[in-house]
């Protein structure tokens, strides 16, 4: 739903609070409220430049009406405006903009999710895959709550014999989706691991051939 990706659940209460309708001056104004309560955290930046001199940086505000043409009632979100050949919106752009995090990254469970860590490379698979997104203008979840569980119930699923570049694959690691990384191509994909950080992965290797049982989504 794009409603939700725009800003979690709290956003249905306040649109029910102020009319039941959404509209973009809606989601400005409250984008605007949050990012009052949490601004002091230096935990948030604007995602889209033109809303600072609103002091509207919390989430995007501008994402619903951004996808709401490619959305149908009852459908969920599947990226769109993208190449023919490429996965999701942004296609290969998304699996590449990780890549200045091979070597100089670290993975920490529940890292990534404030800007003092995601400056000195700090992330797990879930907070990666969001910051690679969102460097490409596509907003997943806050950047405090993203999880796997978020990130697995938006966008499309698709086969797997159908990935294409900027899918978003997740593997059956401890628990049942337990890992997230971002499709390169059929064979390989890019992600967070939890002994080597940012790193490029083989999915032909036999640990990834174990724990990847087929579930590959596009936003």
């Amino acid at each position: 739903n794009p409603y939700l990706s725009l800003f979690g659940t709290g956003f249905f209460d306040f649109i029910g609070a102020n009319g039941g309708k959404y509209t973009k001056e809606l989601a400005i104004k409250f984008s605007q409220q949050q990012y009052q309560k949490v601004k002091h955290t230096g935990m948030y930046r604007c995602v889209r430049p033109e809303m600072i001199p609103y002091s509207a940086c919390y989430g995007d505000a501008l994402y619903v009406d951004a996808v709401l043409k490619y959305y149908q009632p009852g459908s969920v979100v599947s990226g769109g405006g993208g190449n023919p050949g490429s996965g999701g919106s942004s296609g290969s752009k998304v699996a590449d903009v990780g890549r200045q995090w091979i070597g100089r990254s670290t993975y920490v469970f529940g890292g990534g999710r404030n800007t003092n860590d995601i400056a000195r490379g700090i992330f797990d698979c879930s907070s990666f895959v969001r910051w690679a997104f969102e460097q490409v203008g596509l907003y997943t979840s806050p950047i405090g709550a993203v999880s796997t569980e978020t990130l697995n119930r938006i966008g499309t699923k698709v086969s797997a014999n159908d990935m294409k570049p900027g899918d978003v694959i997740f593997f059956d690691t401890y628990k049942h989706d337990g890992h997230v990384g971002i499709v390169i191509d059929k064979n390989t994909f890019i992600g967070c691991q939890t002994n080597k950080g940012v790193s490029i992965e083989d999915l032909n290797n036999p640990y990834w051939k174990k724990v990847f049982s087929g579930h590959v989504r596009r936003f």
